[in-house]
């Protein structure tokens, strides 16, 4: 449990408490005292600007929020908001960013303050409220990522941000992965928690100047449901990473997803009980390495499974890609577009991935990327693309092909810098 310093109760040693709370204070001085003394000039810069505030001399300042401080390597969405606070930057933006969970999270924050973002964090604010009440006035844009996470701060934001033109960057949508999700699990429950979302996730695009989609699917989805809303659809960016490693030189399969996205345990369990003793039976010296962030013991115990080999969270993946063979995106439920299919093809590494891995993204089967609609399609793809030489070069230059043309950080900027310039002639308020 965290110590609050925030509540002043806790300070009272006289109570009956007194003795626990000791405890729970030297435990919280023990792990946090010297992370704090690391951010003691973080802390002042930051309270010398609440008094002559660098947001004063910005000639275009942007609020950025999102649910914690982007962690690149740990996760898609995480690829996203840094990417977009990159081309802010090269667009000639100041940027403040908030992460709901008002943490400063170690060399992640200190990253983003390297490149000369102002971060907020505890204990330098207790809530975005008490920032906004002084500074909401002087933002020119706002971009809300993953907004559906917190939609009542997404409704404060929009009337304090008065000046400012509002951007809600869905990542994807949420009440449409939970409701394929209750669909594929007939659960109650989920349809209901699918609709508390869809009511958040319309919600926060009425308070909004635009929404950004990151799948074509889902663009036209929302045109039907908001006619008279601005959608607008820009794919994530990737870089692209093609190795030189020689067809013959490879060898293995690869998944990778953060397991803090159920859409992901349920995929590699799944592929595991329904397809992978096909694939192992007709390529016996092959193994599938399982890499992703928040490893829980399910896919862990998926490790002692034959040539299965559970690596958790690894830091850089680009070696791994380069050497494997194969990736695979076997996904039940989801969407948006899906982060581990654009890093393979990015990587010159041919994907073999399910209807709803691939949707949105502009792909054609067997050209760029093999899509299989069930266990027996899945299993014979990955066979015959792992054995044919010639077809496995095809589709992995098409697929660099395709993320160069769609997915660079220049195709990105450039849809962005058109979504901010058109949005920039509507009315501030959108409420």
């Amino acid at each position: 449990m965290g110590f609050d310093a925030r509540a002043n109760h806790v300070f009272d040693m006289n109570n009956e408490n007194a003795p626990r709370l000791k405890v729970r204070l030297a435990h919280w001085c023990f792990k946090n005292i010297p992370s704090l003394f690391r951010r003691t000039n973080s802390f002042w810069r930051w309270q010398q600007t609440q008094q002559a505030p660098v947001l004063k001399g910005a000639s275009q300042l942007v609020l950025v929020c999102d649910v914690q401080t982007p962690r690149p390597d740990h996760d898609s969405g995480s690829m996203d908001t840094a990417n977009y606070m990159r081309m802010l930057l090269q667009l000639g933006y100041q940027i403040v960013f908030f992460p709901t969970d008002i943490r400063h999270d170690g060399p992640y924050t200190s990253f983003l303050e390297k490149m000369g973002i102002q971060a907020l964090y505890y204990p330098m604010l207790d809530s975005l409220e008490d920032h906004l009440d002084i500074h909401g006035h002087k933002y020119d844009l706002v971009l809300l990522n993953r907004a559906q996470e917190y939609p009542d701060l997404a409704n404060a934001i929009s009337r304090s941000c008065s000046n400012a033109r509002i951007i809600f960057n869905t990542v994807d949508l949420h009440f449409l992965r939970l409701q394929r999700q209750a669909e594929l699990e007939n659960s109650a429950s989920l349809f209901e928690k699918s609709r508390q979302y869809k009511e958040h996730e319309l919600n926060i695009m009425r308070l909004s100047h635009a929404a950004i989609v990151i799948s074509a699917t889902e663009k036209k989805l929302l045109e039907r449901e908001m006619p008279d809303q601005k959608i607008v659809h820009i794919p994530f960016i990737r870089e692209i990473q093609p190795a030189e490693s020689h067809f013959s030189n490879r060898r293995d399969i690869i998944f990778i997803g953060g397991f803090a996205h159920p859409p992901n345990v349920d995929a590699i369990h799944y592929f595991v009980d329904n397809i992978w003793q096909a694939i192992r039976a007709e390529l016996p010296d092959v193994n599938l390495l399982v890499v992703g962030s928040n490893t829980p013991e399910s896919i862990l115990e998926l490790g002692r499974t034959s040539g299965i080999d559970v690596l958790g969270f690894v830091e850089n993946v680009s070696p791994l890609l380069h050497r494997c063979r194969l990736s695979i995106a076997p996904l039940r439920y989801g969407a948006g577009i899906k982060g581990k299919v654009g890093t393979s093809l990015a990587h010159g590494l041919p994907c073999v991935a399910s209807p709803v891995a691939a949707e949105g993204m502009g792909l054609t089967h067997n050209r760029d990327i093999m899509i299989a609609s069930t266990d027996q399609e899945f299993s014979e793809s990955v066979i015959s693309t792992y054995k044919e030489e010639d077809f496995w070069k095809k589709v992995s230059q098409n697929g660099i092909n395709l993320m160069h043309d769609q997915y660079s950080f220049s195709a990105g900027l450039e849809r962005f810098e058109a979504l901010i310039d058109g949005i920039r002639k509507t009315p501030k308020n959108n409420s």
